[in-house]
């Protein structure tokens, strides 16, 4: 199961109004109705789901079906997972159950997930399961039964409540350990975390023992440094400590540990300033961030209370970036069967192929819908092109290979996935946007994209990479097969001598400098983008000229002179 998947998947809000809510399970029944022994509310590590009735107890259903209303919690197999139950006014037992096979019943070895006696009133009751390997794929259902004593799943009994949620179970377990706690302080907790674009707040009461703000990310660069603060809450004391998966790795290691402050004071805002190691790996990874008791914490238990946050991390390469790995270079989503995907190498050796796949995720899937291995071996600064095998002549004649995931629309998302991870994705897993997702001036239907020259290397977040690409009129097929991206080794030394042109480099930031031969003196040059339209022109006017291109976007451009056969590519970033 991939991480960037996963963060997805936890936060995905689909809510079900099919079939599926009304299956025949055991009916729950009550007399003469729960009383005062309901539950309040039920909590896992999507969210937090309140009773839907509120009000005097009086008010509650003996049974309630959530799964038409409530967005599902989202579940891995073999992922350990906290439930948390707010008891009502008096002292109740809880049971919890997950039809986990399917099976419309709660009876197999292992559904009943966990049982809480005689649970004091208004309390935060914690139970800690682990969904099975082997769990049914998809949607199921879970049970809570609340009473004065345990009664099972089903059937008839006396002051007792039932509430039914909808589950959705997910291939392979989640990637890092869960951080434990087997006991809630609520006045041990974080209440505050800024980092880049990251501003929460989530106080005392929002996520008790553990808070999944994967939904929440900031890009870091690598090389750079940063300054992390934590708000701590009202129990002075302790310690508070936090870490970034550099690696990618799905382990905190000792050396991704960015900072521990012991015994801090209530309401303290503890910074944790830190550098981005130069060798992080690029792409989507998670920082944790705990509080508890316990001095030398460590990332995923050994705290007796406290709490614990994780959010989403973006690695990006330094200003002159990685091209060390490959990524997505063109999508083209043409008429008909006319689809294509480009892969490009910007590195400076050749890159087997074996490690990677492309996935593809339709209509707003969590899971592939269809996959294709690569094979062989990718030549530096080469692209490789999978087509839709009944293309066009024209984008055949560019294919590599043909493969089914070509039969992709505007509102699947598309993902590179390197030993099992995403590393590369167009559009957003898990999320229907409708028709497709915007791009620049298109969008993912209709259209080729182009991935700009400045892009060197791959972006595991939609939101970085819905920035990164240009956006053609559909059936744009003449860019397919070949490269412009910055990563591309150019020299001055390659450029003819003959010409009686010399450019200082052929990188442009504001100003380009041109030396001339005297008999080049008055001759117009022009620079055009890659559709041939103008962006500046004028006359040089002695042998030492400087070109102000300030003016005109990043990109990939051609320098041309009225009398010079060769053009010079030049690019602006």
């Amino acid at each position: 199961m991939k991480y960037i998947q996963k963060t997805i998947s936890l936060f995905t809000r689909v809510f079900i109004f099919n079939s599926y809510a009304f299956a025949q399970y055991c009916d729950p029944t009550s007399s003469p109705g729960p009383g005062s022994s309901y539950m309040a509310g039920a909590y896992s590590s999507s969210y937090w789901a309140g009773s839907p009735t509120n009000g005097a107890p009086s008010n509650y259903p003996y049974y309630t079906n959530n799964i038409p209303f409530v967005a599902p919690f989202i579940m891995a197999q073999g992922g350990t997972y906290p439930l948390q139950i707010l008891s009502g006014p008096s002292t109740v037992t809880f049971a919890a159950y997950i039809d986990f096979n399917g099976d419309f019943d709660f009876t197999d070895a292992g559904e009943l997930i966990g049982q809480v006696s005689s649970a004091s009133a208004n309390q935060l009751n914690n139970i800690v399961f682990t969904v099975p390997v082997n769990a049914q794929l998809g949607l199921t259902r879970m049970r809570l039964r609340s009473g004065p004593v345990s009664y099972g799943p089903c059937g008839l009994s006396n002051f007792s409540e039932a509430e039914d949620y909808a589950v959705n179970i997910t291939a392979g377990c989640y990637p890092y350990c869960f951080p434990s706690s087997p006991a809630v302080n609520l006045a041990l907790y974080i209440n505050s975390v800024s980092l880049g674009s990251i501003n929460n707040t989530t106080g005392s009461n929002a996520y008790p023992v553990y808070g999944n703000f994967t939904n929440l990310s900031t890009n870091l660069t690598k090389g750079n440094s940063y300054n992390l603060v934590v708000g701590y809450g009202l129990f002075p004391g302790h310690a508070v400590a936090a870490w970034i998966d550099y690696n990618h790795n799905n382990v905190f290691s000792a050396n991704e540990k960015i900072g521990e402050y012991l015994s801090v004071n209530s309401y303290d805002l503890i910074p944790f300033n830190f550098t981005v190691p130069a060798s992080a790996t690029n792409g989507t990874t998670l920082m944790r961030i705990r509080c508890g008791y316990n001095v030398g914490m460590d990332p995923c238990s050994g705290t007796t209370n406290g709490e614990t946050e994780d959010y989403s991390i973006n690695i990006v390469g330094g200003s002159s970036g990685s091209c060390n790995e490959l990524f997505f270079s063109e999508y083209l989503e043409g008429s008909s069967n006319d689809k294509a995907l480009e892969l490009y190498n910007p590195s400076g050796t050749s890159i087997s192929l074996a490690p990677y796949s492309i996935e593809v995720y339709n209509n707003g899937s969590l899971t592939p819908s269809t996959s294709f291995s690569l094979t062989g071996s990718l030549a530096s600064n080469d692209v490789f092109v999978v087509a839709n095998a009944s293309a066009s002549a024209t984008i055949l004649a560019q294919a590599d290979a043909t493969s089914s995931i070509c039969q992709f629309n505007g509102n699947d998302a598309v993902a590179l996935v390197k030993n099992g991870s995403i590393i590369d994705v167009i559009g957003e897993i898990g999320i229907n946007p409708g028709a497709s997702w915007s791009v620049g001036t298109g969008s993912t239907q209709d259209h080729t994209l182009v991935r700009n020259p400045g892009v060197t290397g791959p972006s595991g977040s939609w939101s970085t990479s819905q920035t990164q690409w240009t956006s053609y009129a559909n059936n744009t097929t003449n860019l397919l097969g070949s490269n412009s991206s910055l990563c591309i080794p150019s020299s001055i030394d390659n450029l003819n001598p003959n010409t009686g042109i010399t450019l200082s480099s052929n990188i442009v930031t504001d100003r380009l400098y041109v030396q001339i031969e005297s008999r080049l003196l008055n001759e117009q040059y022009t620079i055009i983008d890659q559709t041939g339209r103008v962006a500046l022109k004028g006359v040089f006017s002695q042998e030492q000229n400087s070109i102000n291109c300030s003016g005109i976007a990043n990109g990939v451009y051609f320098l041309k002179i009225e009398t010079v056969s060769q053009t010079f590519k030049l690019i602006k970033q």
